[in-house]
């Protein structure tokens, strides 16, 4: 018998995947952390800053406005929030090939490969592997993270790629 993969766990295109991870890490979250107002340094300190409180009653169209944009502003602290809590997540240890320390070293830090190689002791092929993996185990992890924090399909695209 072959192996079989459950139906629960479809398969990943793992190319696909990484790179809108790399695209969401190089293009969206500077500039989701401009609109939140928030620092590069909230992602590698993992400590959840949630934007929170309710608002009052409001009457005219000026102060409707305000409530659109502390809404906005309350979506984008959630999603770095969603962010922090996935990476926090991830695994970092040499079994599963420091994920976490190359997520944060590579597409949030900017650590140059050869740098990253050295500190991790890797060559330069599985590099390129194990970032793609980290970058699958994180899409992976901030899809479920994103859903159970109830923030919109919307807000942010799923970064999971299945294989048709």
């Amino acid at each position: 018998m072959g192996e079989t993969q459950l139906a629960l766990f479809p398969e990943i295109d793992e190319l696909a995947t990484a790179r809108r991870v790399r695209l969401f890490f190089d293009r969206d979250l500077p500039r989701l952390l401009n609109r939140a107002g928030r620092s590069i340094t909230d992602l590698t300190s993992p400590q959840l800053d949630a934007v929170g409180g309710g608002h009052g009653s409001f009457k005219n169209s000026q102060e409707a406005m305000i409530i659109d944009h502390l809404d906005a502003i309350e979506l984008y602290n959630s999603l770095v929030d969603a962010v922090i809590k996935s990476i926090s997540l991830m695994r970092d240890s040499d079994g599963y090939h420091f994920h976490k320390t190359l997520l944060v070293d590579c597409y949030i830090k900017r650590v140059r490969d050869i740098e990253e190689m050295a500190k991790l002791g890797m060559s330069d092929s599985p590099i390129t592997v194990h970032k793609r993996e980290a970058c699958v185990e994180f899409a992976e992890i901030f899809d479920s993270v994103k859903a159970q924090m109830g923030i919109p399909a919307s807000a942010v695209p799923v970064m999971t790629v299945f294989r048709q």
